[in-house]
């Protein structure tokens, strides 16, 4: 598996925001499977079980809101991700454009 899309995600950092929602633990189970270190970070999932604890993801998790710009930048800084998938379950109250703008901005801010 490691050589998939010519070994590209083998051993390389990846963010995934909404790692525990369906679309983000499929991609979070494929790039484990590809030899990606993965963290993932967003809110505790609605559900138990749920399909991330089914897929037994192996990964550096960090539960907290995509609104929370501190704690995005605080991961960026001590995690230092080469990718970012952002995947964050939709906030209704919120555009997503500011959440996109959000992780911009934390990751430029961080050292």
């Amino acid at each position: 598996m490691k050589a998939l899309f010519g070994g590209a995600y083998n051993g390389v950092r990846v963010l995934i925001t909404g790692h525990s929602g369906f679309k983000g633990s499929w991609l979070t189970y494929w790039l484990e499977r590809m030899g990606a270190k993965v963290a993932g970070y967003g809110l505790e999932p609605p559900t138990d079980p749920n399909h991330a604890s089914l897929l037994q993801l192996d990964v550096e998790t960090v539960v907290g809101d995509i609104r929370d710009g501190t704690a995005l930048q605080r991961l960026f800084t001590t995690f230092e991700p080469e990718i970012v998938f952002h995947l964050p379950r939709r906030q209704p109250s919120e555009p997503p454009m500011k959440s996109r703008l959000r992780l911009l901005k934390s990751m430029f801010s961080a050292p």
